[in-house]
């Protein structure tokens, strides 16, 4: 029985914890026999239970790295979304820029268009206004000479009628 239970102890040291012993008695040794298969048969449900919890533990390691991998590549696509908005942006800005430029320069044009429309049209006023004046005195200046003109003809005709023609 102790060559049986030496083998048994160098067969678990080997890994093969699935040992049988053979021995079965009242004695201490076959107490020590069936407390070494009890022992045996713990070693092996536990080198089980942790070959199992290993497995366990490598298939979560193997999708840990697969979920990583995968935030990793999600996240430089992120980035890239982020800078490309970023440029579209920034164009966009500079575009709104230069709008806003040309749309003050516009105002600006449009102001002094509007201050030349006034002078033009204060002007084109001011020459009318002259112009009246100067037909008007004109107007007044004919009518009066060709009236003084008339009035100086109509007196010389009846000054000079023939005797017997009254005015």
């Amino acid at each position: 029985p102790i060559d049986e239970m030496t083998w048994a102890a160098q067969e678990i040291k080997k890994g093969n914890y699935h040992i049988e012993l053979q021995h079965s008695s009242e004695d201490e040794i076959g107490i020590l026999a069936e407390a070494f298969r009890d022992m045996s048969q713990q070693v092996e449900k536990r080198t089980k239970e942790l070959q199992s919890s290993n497995e366990q533990l490598q298939r979560e390691t193997f999708e840990h790295r697969q979920a990583e991998e995968e935030i990793n590549r999600l996240n430089a696509e992120l980035e890239e979304r982020v800078m490309q908005r970023t440029e579209q942006l920034l164009k966009a800005n500079q575009q709104y820029q230069l709008v806003l430029a040309a749309q003050k320069q516009t105002e600006e044009e449009l102001r002094n268009s509007h201050a030349q429309l006034r002078n033009l049209s204060r002007h084109l006023q001011a020459a009318r206004e002259e112009e009246r004046t100067i037909v008007a005195r004109e107007i007044h200046d004919e009518l009066g000479q060709s009236l003084t003109a008339l009035k100086m003809d109509v007196f010389w005709l009846g000054a000079n009628l023939p005797d017997g023609l009254e005015p």
